[in-house]
């Protein structure tokens, strides 16, 4: 029977009809373990039809019955790509290529998933040997030159100049029309002392981007350092005359890095600005606006400890300059030293009495270092009035109000400012306690979705989402976020009992019934798995095998009344009246009081015309129910 349900499966998966692949396939699992390749094509279906996470479920049971199968880890490592969980894809895929080191298709996803992960030096080693086995794959070869371009830049950035012009001439010699190679070879052509060579590329960078004015301004100093005088002059007054700030800075190389250096940091390319700041610092490294600038750029990148180094150097240049002493109390804010950082901006007091940036800080601070409200809740005020609406403020005022046990006072604080600034985490939590609080459940349950679509891989809150939306009886809400929790986590026993009681509670019984099987054979002769899966099988309409599972589970587990009732009922609904009175007398052996045992006998007996023992069995149930007892 089951190899034709299983046939029927895949023609459907053929035609694409999806949706019956899933229903079929589900049938299958929740009755056999004689199909473990079920679970593949379910897992592929399910991905077919966007439903990642289930998809990633699916075949994590596959992997455990045959962790043998490249494919299972492969499509696994798939269905993680599609949810933009590469750091997740790749142990997956890596050991898919274990089992099938020449497999193309999963040398390419290792590949992708190196690149997402901005780690292009191994994206190169699967892409190239992809290239390898397939050298006509031109999907994989674009693929391959993208690698080889971010691995160039990294490698320019990390000062490896030659490795880094190698590259990106490979990648101009193999055709590629785009812009970036052009522009870290001229600057590389540059430092080498190659200025004919840095200048063409230039002109070739501008001739594909014309209108990008900082592209000028790079090539001015190769115009002038080659003698071209005449250009450079006209370059000079139409840049003067076209960038704004461009006449106040000189046009020798340092002042052209200084300007360059500040454009950048202004359009957010940190590393460009970088770049462009040390080559001032290599001839001026007292420059003290440099310093700072650098040391924000890497603190924004996140390196701290080149960030700290150059905020020190520039407090040791000038110690009565408040700016890098900013700079270092943003690091420390960011690392959540709240108490270094609050003796830092003491400093800048000292420094300056009536920097009003100092106050704004310190009140914050204080706020994290739990200062009491009587005094934090006046100073939030006062700061608000003074600086005006503010995010942080309003958030810090908030967080003051819950600590004080006001949270009808908090929740418009919160809001206002995540009105300011939508993607900052901390007023939703704030929110989600204030709503939790008041027993605004509606309103906690929206808190927890907006907090979650900007925070999708935060576990412990999408757990505490689940037990909420269990606890409100929204299970079908609650089955979606189990298995998004399971696709970020390893599902323990008791997530997974949750997922099939929910499951059990939307009309799941299948999918229920998958789950309490393989809970089963992790613990045999557990009856609550025994009873739910027999439970979940009578609803799916297959009582026959319902039936036949608990006969065979009762030889090796004891019988207890609710296991003998259950299959007495089974019986029953299967037409078979006399082994089902056989079990409901076995239940009066096991609990002689049982009313429902009683209760059943009698209706068979009454189903048969024998009235007068129908009569008698019934009245006996009658009175046992009514006084309570249970057997």
């Amino acid at each position: 029977m089951f190899q034709r349900v299983f046939e029927e499966a895949m023609l459907a998966g053929e035609k694409r009809d999806y949706q019956r692949a899933v229903s079929l396939l589900t049938r299958i699992l929740s009755e056999t373990d004689a199909y473990p390749q079920a679970y593949l094509y379910l897992g592929r279906s399910y991905h077919a039809l966007g439903r990642f996470e289930k998809a990633i479920q699916v075949y994590r049971h596959f992997l455990q019955l045959k962790p043998e199968m490249s494919s299972g880890y492969f499509f696994t490592g798939r269905s993680y790509l599609a949810l933009e969980l590469p750091e997740k894809a790749v142990p997956y895929l890596k050991k898919a290529l274990e089992l099938e080191p020449e497999d193309i298709r999963i040398l390419s996803l290792l590949g992708i998933a190196f690149l997402k992960l901005k780690r292009p030096d191994f994206a190169l080693k699967y892409l190239e040997e992809a290239i390898r086995i397939e050298p006509s794959n031109q999907k994989l070869f674009t693929a391959y030159i993208n690698a080889i371009t971010v691995q160039a830049v990294k490698k320019f950035h990390e000062g490896d100049l030659l490795s880094s012009r190698e590259m990106l001439n490979f990648v101009l010699a193999m055709g590629n029309r785009n812009i970036l190679p052009h522009v870290y070879l001229a600057s590389i052509e540059k430092e080498l002392g190659n200025f004919e060579k840095a200048l063409n590329h230039y002109n070739h960078a501008i001739t594909l981007s014309p209108d990008d004015p900082l592209l000028k301004v790079r090539r001015l100093a190769l115009l002038i350092h080659t003698g071209r005088t005449e250009e450079a002059a006209r370059e000079i007054h139409f840049l003067r005359s076209s960038l704004p700030g461009f006449k106040d800075y000189s046009i020798k190389p340092e002042g052209i890095n200084r300007y360059l250096a500040v454009q950048f940091f202004k359009q957010k390319e940190y590393a460009k600005a970088v770049y462009h700041a040390r080559s001032v610092l290599k001839n001026n490294p007292k420059d003290t606006g440099m310093r700072v600038l650098m040391g924000e750029a890497y603190r924004i990148l996140g390196s701290y400890s080149k960030a700290i180094n150059h905020f020190m150097r520039a407090v040791e240049l000038d110690k009565n300059n408040t700016g890098p002493r900013y700079g270092l109390a943003m690091i420390l804010w960011e690392q959540g030293k709240y108490r270094e950082m609050l003796s830092e901006l003491y400093k800048i007091e000292r420094i300056d009495p009536s920097d009003r940036l100092c106050a704004y800080y310190s009140i914050l601070c204080k706020c994290k270092l739990g200062y009491p409200t009587d005094m934090t809740i006046p100073a939030l005020q006062s700061a608000i009035r003074e600086w005006g609406p503010d995010p942080y403020l309003f958030n810090a005022l908030g967080e003051e109000y819950i600590k004080g046990g006001r949270f009808e006072l908090a929740e418009k604080w919160f809001q206002k400012s995540i009105k300011l600034h939508p993607s900052h985490s901390s007023p939703y939590i704030g929110l989600i306690k204030v709503y939790s609080n008041l027993n605004k459940q509606g309103d906690a349950l929206c808190a927890y979705k907006n907090y979650l679509k900007l925070f999708p891989a935060d576990i412990m809150i999408r757990k505490e989402f689940i037990h909420k939306l269990v606890e409100l009886n929204h299970y079908q809400e609650a089955i979606d976020e189990i298995i998004k929790f399971i696709t970020l986590t390893q599902a323990d026993k008791n997530t997974r009992k949750l997922l099939a009681y929910c499951y059990r509670k939307t009309g799941g019984f299948r999918d229920a019934a998958i789950i309490y099987k393989k809970l089963l054979k992790e613990e045999p002769e557990n009856r609550e798995y025994l009873t739910a899966l027999v439970h979940c099988l009578y609803h799916s309409g297959e009582i026959k095998y319902a039936s036949e599972l608990l006969e065979k589970a009762l030889s090796f587990v004891k019988p207890t009344a609710s296991l003998l009732l259950t299959l007495g009922v089974l019986h029953y609904r299967l037409g078979e009246e006399d082994r089902a009175l056989s079990v409901f007398r076995d239940v009066l052996t096991v609990s002689g009081e049982n009313w429902r045992a009683y209760k059943n006998i009698g209706i068979i007996y009454k189903n048969r015309g024998v009235t007068g023992l129908a009569d008698r069995f019934l009245t006996r149930a009658k009175r046992l129910r009514k006084t309570g007892v249970q057997g």
